[in-house]
């Protein structure tokens, strides 16, 4: 199949799938994190290499304790799941960035 091909496909399949060249950056780097797990390295061993992991826990956990409601102690698992994607989010942004980062619109 062509990568023409595959395009077609892909907007006639998914008609919602962004075609922005971000989104592209963005499905590089989901899979280079999905690799680096499936190889048996632990996200916080992968986001070693580019920020401190204590540092990105810890912020992690406060913008989740300020952002979810009811006493902390109440909402322990909540607050854990939303640290963590808030710090998965994170490292995604800054491979995002190293990958060259935001993209004009392709014309």
């Amino acid at each position: 199949m062509s990568e023409d091909d595959f395009e077609k496909f892909l907007r006639e399949q998914l008609p919602f799938r962004p075609q922005h060249p971000d989104f592209e950056r963005m499905a590089e780097v989901t899979a280079q994190m999905e690799a680096w797990k499936a190889a048996g390295i632990p996200p916080e061993e992968a986001f070693a290499k580019i920020v401190d992991v204590y540092s990105l826990s810890y912020m992690g956990v406060q913008r989740a304790g300020l952002n979810t409601p009811d006493s902390f102690a109440s909402r322990r698992a909540m607050v854990i799941h939303v640290a963590d994607a808030w710090t998965e989010g994170f490292g995604y942004g800054v491979l995002f960035e190293r990958a060259g980062g935001h993209r004009e619109e392709a014309t």
